[in-house]
């Protein structure tokens, strides 16, 4: 379900001309309340997903264990809406195959529905300040970085405390993150993660956004490089709907020869 820098999709309009493949491919997994695989299945969640075109393609609900089936667009970009009482609306987005595809444990979860007004609480004035912003929007795009390794499971990798994080949308309007200091408060003048590795970009309006994450001085990096300043940095797809939010546990930064 993760995306590194899109420009790698390219080649699926070819795909999709030059062989014949379904329309639709089944994808099943199961819905968690804490990401990591670290929490319950949680029942009773309307699974929403959406096409490349950003048209509402499928829906189903999860059953007593979290677990679910639906019928997806193939070859395309899809975005998956978790929803449902009690529950703040939540966000992934990835990239699907020809074939029907598993989702792994711990990918997809659902946070409860105060977890917007957490966020605001945990990042404090930086948070205020941008959802007071003229025309901002009611999203929020949250996580955590680590470092990608290979074969290492995402809640083993190491935690990166000097990456920062800002939404791009199409226009070329930005959205810069909120981070904490290294005992986990809120520091409205923080500029990188610090050692909890935690980011949180407020006031993003409904829209398709690119989330990019990057790592080292901000300064001297060229945040269009995908490998600026020895890492490489990773962007992420995002659909951002009305007081939805995306996390991103982990969002990766990966280092150049790694």
């Amino acid at each position: 379900m993760r995306i590194r820098n899109p420009a790698v999709l390219a080649a699926l309009p070819c795909l999709a001309t030059c062989n014949t493949f379904p329309e639709s491919v089944l994808m099943s997994g199961t819905v968690f309340d804490a990401p990591y695989d670290d929490g319950q299945g949680a029942a009773g969640v309307t699974v929403t997903t959406r096409d490349g075109s950003l048209d509402v393609f499928s829906d189903t609900v999860t059953g007593e264990d979290g677990a679910f089936e639906v019928e997806v667009a193939s070859q395309q970009h899809l975005y998956v809406e978790l929803s449902g009482e009690g529950r703040t609306t939540t966000l992934f987005a990835g990239e699907v195959g020809a074939y029907d595809m598993e989702v792994a444990q711990g990918v997809l979860y659902v946070r409860p529905d105060s977890w917007a007004a957490y966020l605001v609480a945990e990042f404090g004035a930086c948070a205020e300040t941008a959802l007071a912003a003229e025309g901002a929007g009611t999203g929020v795009i949250e996580g955590e970085v680590r470092l990608y390794a290979s074969g290492v499971n995402p809640p083993d990798a190491a935690i990166l405390g000097n990456a920062w994080a800002e939404a791009r949308r199409a226009d070329g309007t930005t959205w810069e993150a909120c981070y904490l200091d290294d005992a986990g408060e809120a520091d409205p003048d923080a500029i990188y993660t610090g050692a909890r590795g935690r980011f949180a970009i407020f006031g993003v309006p409904a829209d398709a956004l690119l989330l990019l994450v990057s790592y080292g001085d901000r300064d001297a990096a060229d945040a269009d490089d995908t490998a600026a300043g020895g890492w490489y940095s990773w962007f992420y797809e995002v659909l951002m709907l009305d007081g939805a939010v995306a996390p991103f546990y982990p969002a990766w930064v990966e280092q150049v020869g790694s």
